[in-house]
């Protein structure tokens, strides 16, 4: 038996059981997000909160580890990229929790999701294929993911 074996939720299991919580997250928190919206009716504050309150969660993380993190070696371009897109995703947080007080949960979700297909379609050409092997899998994967939204929508 190898090492990645051995060290419990780390391999192929791993993937699966950590794949199945990030989706259980991600289902669960526009319910967190609509309830949010009752006692706060600005979106935006709302985010605020919520990005303040996941930042602090990771403080004790990063502490514990951050001789292991190598920040002190990373590339100051890659740095400003990832300061970039942390930006955008905040700014794409915001745009979602505004789209979610407009209209309807499932109707946000499915919309959401169409960017399962934006991601397949552009990071084989962002970061090149031999970094991004997208596979039918994937795709298969990717149309559960979408249909599954879609389901919602029209059933939900």
């Amino acid at each position: 038996m190898d090492e990645t074996r051995e060290r419990g939720l780390t391999g192929w299991w791993g993937g699966i059981v950590f794949g199945l919580l990030t989706a259980l997250c991600w289902s669960v928190s526009p319910v967190f997000v609509r309830r949010g919206l009752a006692d706060v009716p600005v979106p935006v504050v709302g985010v605020a909160v919520g990005m303040t309150a996941s930042a602090l969660a990771y403080v004790p993380v990063v502490l514990m580890r951050r001789g292991q993190l190598g920040l002190g070696k990373a590339n100051r371009g890659d740095l400003g990229l990832q300061v970039v897109a942390g930006l955008i995703t905040g700014f794409s947080i915001a745009a979602n929790w505004i789209a979610i007080s407009l209209i309807t949960v499932a109707a946000v979700l499915s919309i959401g999701r169409l960017s399962v297909l934006v991601v397949l379609i552009l990071s084989p050409i962002v970061v090149g294929q031999h970094l991004e092997r997208v596979t039918p899998r994937v795709w298969l994967g990717g149309a559960f993911i979408v249909g599954g939204s879609v389901l919602l929508a029209f059933y939900g």
